[in-house]
């Protein structure tokens, strides 16, 4: 018997980029006066509020005294019960394979402990996990991603009738292939689909060797690995003259109306996509122009999430004027979604308004005389395009479009050809005086 000793610990040598502190086990060797640290994502939970306690227990805690009322609350009640009763089972999980061995090693308890779950969790578990704590902070799109994801994969396994259990070392560089072949060549889908199902598969992967359960020496993409397909970029963006056309043109319905209203809204306020307007609040209009976060970025927790500005624009506070409904400071400024409505709900009803503008839009674009299927992202491009056209610089648009680097920026522009210049960004909206 040794005398290891395991704890819940408070790490707070670096503070997360969300302003809490990591959770982790500490296993403590008296003999040797070592520690160890270990992230507690190497565990599984065993509780019916998995995806909850794992968003906890990602996020961490911001001091002592709050980890401290969980692990000695007598009487937890919700969440901090599930949160106490998953300490208390990996402490003890980890208690029991540092009793069974007979000389204490860190490299030999980790992997007997870590390997012990390796052997139970399989990829669709991972997946569901993953799909569940996506759901829990609201990214209910990416979930679905996941989920579409994961339903292909096993759709492909069954399809070759191989074993009934989708493990880790199934996912080879063989593999791989076979799976590209079966979606495209059999299936007849795109390579864009087969490529966001596959980017799902191999973040999943990642995240298993992270958390420990396959070594990384199974890792079956990259360089002299399988590489994703990607497409070439299309250039969804409109010309001067097709802009020109659809703004002045006159629409033969309501619907169409509608539709080309925000559609126009979304161009003019630098492409902002329906989801942020969906979410836009009567705060955020100012006097001057309207104030946002993209909810791209604010749901990951960031507290240094970039705050956009969109300079005031007269066909910006027409739209606000005809469709506004919301009066208090946090009633969301157009009813598109609603208050009362959870995560799901919103998500489902900014799609189907989302649809409602690309079925609409596309109508009425087809009586200007233009037969391109159009979408909402065509907003987004055709402003990027029309920037550069007129003389914005890489930095100018960079800013215009809220992206975190001129990186991004650049990939963004892939396949784009425009030359650069130092030109002030303004002339973008000269088509429509």
């Amino acid at each position: 018997m040794n005398n290891i000793q395991i704890s819940i610990y408070l790490d707070t040598r670096r503070i997360k980029s969300n302003g809490y502190y990591p959770v982790k086990l500490r296993v403590y060797n008296p003999e040797t006066k070592k520690a160890k640290l270990y992230p507690f994502t190497n565990f599984k939970s065993t509780d019916s509020n998995t995806a909850e306690i794992l968003y906890h227990v990602n996020r961490g805690f911001k001091n002592q005294k709050e980890l401290d009322l969980i692990l000695n609350a007598k009487k937890p009640r919700k969440i901090a019960k599930s949160l106490q009763l998953f300490f208390n089972d990996c402490r003890k999980q980890a208690n029991d394979v540092a009793e069974s061995l007979k000389s204490f090693v860190f490299d030999k308890f980790a992997k007997h402990l870590f390997e012990i779950r390796s052997t139970k969790m399989t990829l669709p578990q991972l997946y569901s996990d993953h799909i569940q704590e996506l759901e829990h902070i609201g990214k209910i799109g990416n979930a679905s991603n996941y989920r579409l994801s994961l339903k292909s994969i096993e759709t492909f396994h069954d399809k070759k009738q191989r074993s009934k259990k989708i493990d880790f070392d199934s996912i080879t560089i063989k593999w791989l292939n076979e799976y590209e072949y079966f979606m495209i060549q059999e299936l007849e889908r795109s390579e864009t689909t087969v490529s966001m199902y596959l980017r799902a598969l191999r973040a999943v992967f990642n995240l298993a060797i992270k958390e420990n359960i396959v070594n990384s020496s199974l890792y079956p993409f990259g360089a002299n690995k399988y590489t994703i397909p990607t497409s070439s970029k299309v250039n969804k963006a409109l010309s001067k003259l097709e802009l020109q056309l659809l703004f002045k043109g006159t629409p033969s319905t309501e619907q169409q109306q509608k539709a080309k209203d925000f559609w126009f809204f979304s161009y003019f306020s630098n492409g902002m996509n329906i989801k942020d307007i969906a979410l836009l609040k009567v705060k955020n209009v100012k006097n001057d122009g309207i104030e946002f976060k993209r909810a791209k970025t604010r749901s990951t927790g960031n507290k240094s999430v970039k705050t956009i500005f969109i300079t005031r624009k007269e066909y910006l506070w027409n739209v606000i004027e005809k469709y506004k409904t919301g009066n208090q400071n946090n009633d969301y400024l157009f009813s598109i979604i609603q208050q009362e409505q959870n995560q799901k709900e919103k998500h489902t009803k900014i799609k189907n308004f989302t649809r409602f503008i690309n079925q609409n839009f596309n109508t009425f674009a087809k009586t200007c005389g233009i037969e391109r299927r159009l979408s909402t992202y065509w907003a987004r491009h055709s402003f990027t395009i029309n920037m550069l056209n007129n003389g914005a610089n890489i930095v100018e648009l960079s800013n215009a479009l809220s992206h975190s680097n001129i990186k991004t920026t650049q990939n963004y522009l892939q396949g784009v050809k425009s030359h650069l210049d130092n030109e002030l960004m303004d002339k973008y909206t000269d088509f429509f005086s």
